[in-house]
């Protein structure tokens, strides 16, 4: 038997952009916000599709079903899940991670197919953004 699983051969790219999560002041209309002076990051995740499987076949397009992220800040043992898909998986490429604290972040990612099959996980890339 065949072995079908995707090959996870992604390079991604993250990109950080840091938000303030505070209020800029000025007199404001409507609700007021305390200055809490929190700094919080976004994770942005940019990758290639795979276009082959683990055993060396073509991995069509329309055959992606969609991508799992892993993530977890560095002192968490426990990975948070985001999985992403659509009727256009294939064409899927860039993810946000909104809202994070700072601090040092892990992340690896995996394909699955349309019929559920997984490719292994990419190796982890650690982000330090304080």
């Amino acid at each position: 038997m065949k072995n079908f699983k995707i090959l996870m051969n992604m390079t991604f790219l993250v990109l950080l952009s840091t938000m303030i999560a505070s209020c800029n002041g000025g007199g404001g209309s409507g609700s007021e916000q305390e200055n809490t002076g929190t700094k919080r990051i976004s994770l942005k995740l940019n990758w290639t599709p795979p276009s082959e499987r683990a055993d060396g076949s073509r991995l069509y397009p329309y055959e992606i079903g969609g991508y799992e992220i892993l993530y977890r800040k560095n002192s968490n043992p426990d990975w948070n899940s985001i999985v992403i898909y659509d009727d256009q998986s294939w064409v899927l490429d860039k993810y946000e991670i909104k809202d994070l604290s700072t601090g040092t972040y892990e992340i690896k990612m995996a394909t699955f197919d349309i019929d559920g099959r997984f490719s292994t996980y990419s190796d982890p890339v650690k982000v330090d953004k304080y």
